[in-house]
């Protein structure tokens, strides 16, 4: 009996153990992620991301944003089980997702006479300092505004700063202050403008965007890499890293270049450059590589910089890339040229 009796308690941990990691790896869906920023914001689907939520609002209530009509007692309510879990009213919820993980959550709705209203933005402490609440801010934002928004309005405690950062450097203004908190409003007007301005950007002497390669930057030319200039580095920027990639080739993405631990303060890379660090493109070369596309169609060549967190990288090249800087982008820019061989 005493055997038996082993066997059964021995079974019945193993069993709950099993139970528990399966648990713990289902419980948050894991979803695909990529290289620039491994972030995606996905809507509130079932029981999984309510618990997420909840735990949320127990851990950090009024960390970014806050509603001051509602508790968090109100919040847990509506988000019990008994209740749909897709929204409460018009209320539309969307989880943030960092590397598959659920980092944070906001909440917010399109009222009536062409003006939203932001409830809601949580993100776990530990993923702080990577600007995801901006992302998700910008995420609501583009969403009430391509629904026919004019206007979008928050409150915010007083002596919230983490808040007040975000919401500047958005480009909400303040309108009045009442009882403790402060109501934020931006247009959709404000909002494209200052964005417009933020967001970072790539460009080169030699071409325009969609534009044509000169041979003199390519295999048939001098094979010198063009001069390139970018701007809108977010703050927090540590270093840049170049990647320039051609998705049309016939075996798959050719890498043609790869440049990487360019300092924080330099914005811009001149003709034929063989400054910073280089790694092995798909020539099987540590420099760069111009196009060389065979005769026929058009190839579309990528000049992507990357704003990382980050100030040294080592080693990287056309297979270690995209995860080596996995997880410490800021912010990216691409700037895209076209190149044609002679028949």
């Amino acid at each position: 009996m005493t055997k038996i009796y082993r066997y059964i308690v021995y079974t019945t941990i193993t069993l709950v153990c099993i139970s528990l990691l399966f648990w713990k790896v289902t419980c948050y869906r894991k979803t695909s992620v990529s290289a620039d920023g491994a972030v995606e914001i996905k809507s509130f689907v079932d029981s999984r991301d309510r618990q997420f939520i909840l735990d949320m609002f127990q851990k950090y209530w009024y960390w970014l944003v806050e509603n001051p009509n509602f508790s968090p007692e109100f919040m847990m309510d509506h988000l019990s089980p008994d209740k749909k879990p897709e929204n409460f009213g018009k209320e539309i919820i969307k989880v943030l997702y960092v590397n598959g993980e659920p980092a944070g959550f906001t909440t917010y709705n399109k009222q009536t006479f062409y003006k939203g209203y932001y409830h809601f933005l949580l993100v776990d402490e530990k993923f702080r300092g990577h600007r995801y609440a901006d992302k998700i801010v910008r995420y609501a934002l583009d969403d009430l505004f391509n629904q026919g928004v004019e206007k979008v309005w928050l409150a915010v405690r007083d002596n919230n700063k983490a808040a007040k950062n975000v919401y500047n450097r958005i480009g909400f203004k303040e309108v009045t202050k009442i009882d403790g908190f402060e109501k934020l409003e931006i247009t959709k007007e404000d909002y494209e403008s200052k964005k417009k301005a933020d967001d970072m950007n790539i460009s080169s002497n030699a071409f325009k965007n969609n534009g044509e390669i000169p041979k003199k930057y390519s295999c048939d030319g001098e094979d010198i890499s063009p001069e390139l200039s970018w701007s809108g580095a977010p703050s927090g920027t540590k270093s840049f890293a170049l990647l320039v990639d051609d998705p049309d080739a016939p075996s798959g993405t050719f890498v043609h270049w790869i440049l990487y631990n360019i300092p924080a303060n330099i914005n811009k890379l001149e003709e034929n450059s063989d400054k910073y660090e280089n790694g092995r493109n798909d020539f099987g070369k540590n420099k760069y590589g111009g196009p060389c596309p065979p005769k026929g169609d058009a190839h579309h060549y990528y000049f992507k910089i990357y704003a990382l967190d980050i100030e040294k990288l080592e080693n990287l090249d056309k297979n270690n890339f995209e995860s080596s800087i996995q997880g410490h982008v800021l912010d990216k820019a691409e700037l895209v040229g076209v190149y044609k061989r002679a028949e």
